[in-house]
């Protein structure tokens, strides 16, 4: 996979704080404010993660089923202020990677963008 990490937010101060985040890691950000959006983006690009702020986006169980099924490679994250969304139970336990509270710890998210990063190492080396 690229450096490349996808966010889909309608909050402004989010998408800034991530951009911020992620370019002092030498990653890419790159910014959908829709679902579908988000889904044409993913289609033109390889991108390591997804990053949904699922207080400003409307998200559903479903959406994100659809979205790791045709893009079984990305993580999925969420972030949120709240930190329980029974709405997103089935998602949460089986196609997102993680949920990240607001505000974003940046070692945080380095912690989970690295579990990502060994993962692919280790996919990727021979049997």
């Amino acid at each position: 996979m690229g450096n490349c990490i996808c966010i889909l937010s309608k909050d402004e101060q989010q998408i800034d704080e991530l951009r911020f985040i992620l370019c002092e890691r030498q990653f890419e950000a790159r910014v959908f404010r829709s679902l579908d959006s988000l889904k044409k983006g993913l289609s033109h690009t390889g991108c390591l993660a997804a990053i949904m702020d699922v207080d400003s986006v409307v998200v559903t169980n479903r959406m994100i089923r659809q979205i790791k099924t045709r893009f079984a490679e990305v993580s999925i994250f969420c972030t949120s202020q709240h930190r329980l969304h029974p709405d997103l139970k089935d998602a949460l336990s089986q196609h997102i990677y993680a949920c990240l509270s607001k505000p974003l710890d940046p070692e945080e998210l380095d912690f989970w963008l690295k579990c990502i990063r060994d993962n692919e190492l280790v996919s990727r080396a021979p049997p």
